[in-house]
């Protein structure tokens, strides 16, 4: 049974110690970032994982673009002043001992992650840990032609959703082209899965493409830039996006090679 006001993601995250049901309501589009409405005060689904020192919990919700920034007050039965997720799996651990999180929790590995999630090398090897492929070298290229690609790590899985005939078209040619503008600039727009690619979608969108992109090493940009390009990525030492200002993560590239293994699956 739920407590009062959490959704079943903060339940899953933190006192149902449930993280495969975590992945699964990730999957199918929960938003990591909502706020529960419980009386002691608004909290996420990753400050209940600190609170119960749900590791495997936090990892998943990082994966899936958590904020590790925003702030709760719904702590431990204190009064203290708002927090955000680290600072509640630290106060977490000092209180641990007289507190009673059903079951043990194992707090100081949260904070690791927690830690780990502050720059963007660290949020890559998170999502590495949930199913995002690494250093795939050896990787046949699908795109008409052949030849090489400019990127060749951190490969992952990503969908997106586009009309029937522009999807039968990418699929035949194994060519996703980059469009012409967008909040992060003229590029190749993903989302981790169907269900926010779909949400995501412009009106017409009927079809989902599965594809391998090649992020290499993302950036974080958490605010909309319509002049990024990869010539601007590239003096910075970046290969692609990984856009967190909106409704659930974008990840965007900006060369076709980068992506490939294209099939529509919806």
């Amino acid at each position: 049974m739920l407590s009062q006001g959490f959704t079943p993601l903060h339940h899953a995250a933190g006192e149902g110690r449930k993280p495969a049901q975590v992945k699964s309501l990730l999957e199918k589009g929960a938003s990591p970032d909502k706020l529960c409405s419980h009386p002691d005060g608004p909290s996420t689904a990753l400050h209940q994982a600190a609170i119960y020192g749900e590791p495997k919990s936090a990892m998943l919700l990082l994966a899936y673009g958590a904020d590790t920034k925003l702030r709760t007050t719904q702590l431990l039965g204190s009064s203290s002043s708002s927090m955000t997720p680290l600072e509640v799996a630290q106060r977490a651990q000092e209180a641990h001992d007289g507190y009673d999180a059903g079951g043990g929790g194992d707090w100081q590995s949260v904070i690791d992650i927690l830690r780990l999630a502050e720059d963007a090398d660290g949020l890559a090897s998170i999502r590495a840990r949930v199913g995002v492929r690494q250093v795939r070298p050896e990787a046949h290229s699908s795109q008409a032609g052949g030849g090489s690609r400019r990127v060749n790590h951190n490969c992952a899985t990503l969908f997106h959703y586009t009309n029937r005939a522009a999807a039968d078209a990418i699929v035949t040619s194994q060519h996703m082209m980059r469009g012409g503008q967008g909040v992060a600039g003229g590029g190749i727009y993903f989302a981790r899965t169907p269900a926010d690619a779909r949400r995501k979608s412009q009106g017409g969108s009927d079809a989902c493409l599965q594809a391998d992109v090649w992020l290499g090493n993302p950036k974080l940009l958490d605010a909309m830039d319509h002049g990024m390009n990869f010539t601007t990525l590239s003096r910075e030492g970046f290969d692609s996006v990984w856009l967190t200002c909106m409704n659930g993560d974008e990840l965007v590239v900006y060369n076709y090679d980068q992506v490939e293994n294209i099939k529509r699956v919806g």
